[in-house]
């Protein structure tokens, strides 16, 4: 392997968008290393903890050899925008955006979830086998968590637009 720079990237994305199983196929490479979500499950809540763990974790390159580091999260997760928006550009840190083009889908697929959740502790079906229970999306629901989907869409497309890269 030739002595390259490492490329780092994030990956943006909303719940139900596949940011977990994009980040699975990308880290399924020999020569990438991704993890989804890591401010949320590490409790990283102030941009300290998050910039201290993001400097672990691009500089784990070096020992392991990888040609692309990245990991996946969500706007809503970012304790400073602004800081985080000037720490991407300095650090020519790639970033991408994984959107789902249908809102109502996405709406329902967010309210699946929740019902799913209800019934398997798990957010995600793992099992075809699995047989999830009928029920209802009253309109007033669905119109609602679809306000959600454009308010996320709307602000990551702001906070990306923000970005050099």
């Amino acid at each position: 392997m030739m002595n390259k720079d490492v490329i780092k990237f994030i990956v943006f994305a909303d719940a139900r968008t596949g940011g977990t199983h994009l980040m699975s196929k990308l880290n399924s490479h020999p020569d990438i290393f991704a993890v989804s979500e890591p401010f949320a499950h590490h409790n990283l809540n102030t941009h300290e903890e998050q910039v201290s763990w993001m400097q672990i974790f691009y500089s784990n390159s070096k020992k392991r050899k990888f040609e692309a580091l990245g990991f996946r999260t969500k706007i809503e997760h970012q304790a400073d925008l602004d800081q985080f928006v000037e720490l991407i550009n300095r650090e020519n840190i790639i970033c991408f955006s994984l959107q789902r083009r249908n809102l109502v889908k996405k709406a329902i697929s967010r309210i699946n979830a929740v019902e799913l959740y209800k019934e398997t502790n798990d957010y995600n079906r793992k099992s075809k086998d699995f047989k999830r229970k009928t029920y209802e999306i009253k309109p007033n629901k669905l119109k609602k968590e679809i306000e959600i989907c454009e308010d996320q869409k709307d602000l990551t497309n702001e906070f990306i637009e923000r970005l050099d890269n």
